[in-house]
């Protein structure tokens, strides 16, 4: 795997325009929907669901209000699971509507012309997700469930020879060419499960130059992300900066107080 720049907190994501950050307030009504038209993806920082709290232990006994979701596409309809997420990155790409039943808040912002997808992974199903040569898949923080374990029981395929038996967990990287295969069960212990959403991106390597501070990645359109940490290990989007396919352009960081 090719060095990345995940210790400075910069990620690249091949996109075009980054549109105003926005904000979902759920239940779903006819006037009140979330929908993504085609080559829109949401960028979602958070997922916020209602709590319910007893009034005399309100700083210590809480209970969250399950989330009911379907993703509406073209082609199907499908209960996914939805559940809080926060201190990460997730995505729904478009075409799709997003109907909750339950009240929710949604912090996202809307990108165009992304290579960003959120494959919908069907109970019963068998999928492969193929790296091409020169090309780095990333998975994001966690699907809309909030998981952070993204794949279960994955079998890496390079070539003819196939490595089985990895869990894969959010901003985990493969570089390829690779296949990633999977099954994802329709009932476990007799209890049946529904859809969930699987956001990555497959963008060109970016390597960090041997003792120099500078990122060098292929020509296109990119976005630079920015993220902090309190401890220097666990690092979350703060800032996400579009880029355009000019031939070069210089970055830098000012803070104030």
């Amino acid at each position: 795997m090719k060095t990345l720049v995940s210790s400075i907190g910069l990620l690249l994501i091949a996109s075009q325009t980054l549109l105003q950050a926005s904000q979902f307030i759920g239940p779903t009504t006819p006037s009140n929907r979330f929908i993504l038209t085609t080559n829109q993806v949401a960028l979602i920082s958070g997922i916020y669901p209602k709590y319910l709290f007893d009034t005399n232990e309100i700083q210590t006994n809480s209970e969250v209000l399950q989330l009911g979701a379907t993703l509406i596409t073209s082609t199907a309809t499908n209960s996914v699971y939805m559940g809080e997420c926060k201190q990460g990155l997730t995505a729904l790409a478009g075409p799709l509507e997003l109907v909750v039943s339950n009240t929710v808040a949604i912090n996202y912002a809307l990108v165009t012309n992304s290579t960003i997808q959120s494959a919908i992974i069907l109970p019963g199903s068998t999928n492969n997700i193929v790296i091409p040569s020169g090309k780095t898949l990333h998975f994001m923080s966690f699907g809309i469930d909030g998981g952070s374990q993204l794949i279960a029981d994955a079998h890496l395929v390079v070539g003819a020879t196939v490595f089985p038996g990895y869990n894969i967990y959010g901003g985990a990287e493969f570089d390829g060419p690779l296949t990633i295969r999977f099954v994802y069960p329709a009932i476990v212990y007799g209890q049946p499960y529904l859809a969930y959403t699987l956001p990555y991106y497959i963008a060109d390597q970016a390597v960090v130059l041997p003792d120099q501070s500078a990122l060098q990645t292929p020509t296109g359109n990119f976005a630079v992300q920015l993220q902090k940490s309190s401890d220097l290990a666990n690092w979350y989007p703060s800032v996400v900066l579009p880029t355009s396919s000019d031939v070069k352009s210089f970055y830098r960081i000012e803070i104030l107080k």
